[in-house]
């Protein structure tokens, strides 16, 4: 049983080698684009996973049995073709990093809120994130969604400046 998993071709999972998997983490390499069965699999019999990395992965779609991953603590979207997060992902409590950048994914459930392990952000410019003010204190990165100068520049009475000390800000011009 492998405990890390890269797949780089759909032949390389040998999905029937067990009922439940014991699985913590799993890579796509090479951009290959997975057969609904491995997707299916990664879903559905993966229950331990807390790392899941899609990046430059062509799929375009996330099962809503997204919400059956509690362990999930590592989630990588990027350069993905997928446009929406399934609204299960509000069960997933261990949540601690999110990338959605270069992907299709245009607004964030407003479920984020309940992710209170969350520390990194990492989103396109024109991402819409509905997050409660008390939420920024626990996130330690914020990518591409806010710059410096939005804070300088914007309304944000409704947040305290005290929410957004410790956060850090990157943004693509630095």
């Amino acid at each position: 049983m492998a405990r890390h998993l890269s797949i780089s071709n759909n032949k390389s999972v040998n999905r029937k080698s067990s009922t439940k998997s014991q699985t913590h983490s799993i890579m796509i390499l090479n951009g290959i684009e997975l057969q609904k069965p491995v997707i299916d699999w990664i879903f559905g019999k993966c229950k331990l996973l807390t790392a899941l990395d899609f990046e430059n992965c062509p799929i375009n779609y996330i099962p809503k049995e997204l919400g059956n991953l509690l362990h999930l603590k590592y989630f990588n979207l990027r350069k993905t073709k997928v446009s929406k997060l399934p609204r299960s992902i509000r069960k997933l409590q261990n949540f601690e990093f999110l990338d959605v950048r270069e992907s299709l994914v245009r607004e964030l459930p407003i479920e984020i809120n309940r992710f209170f392990k969350l520390q990194y952000l990492f989103g396109r410019p024109a991402l819409k994130v509905t997050m409660e003010s008390h939420r920024l204190d626990d996130l330690s990165l914020l990518s591409n969604l806010l710059t410096e100068e939005d804070i300088d520049c914007c309304d944000f009475s409704h947040v305290h400046r005290h929410h957004l000390k410790h956060l850090q800000f990157v943004s693509k011009g630095k």
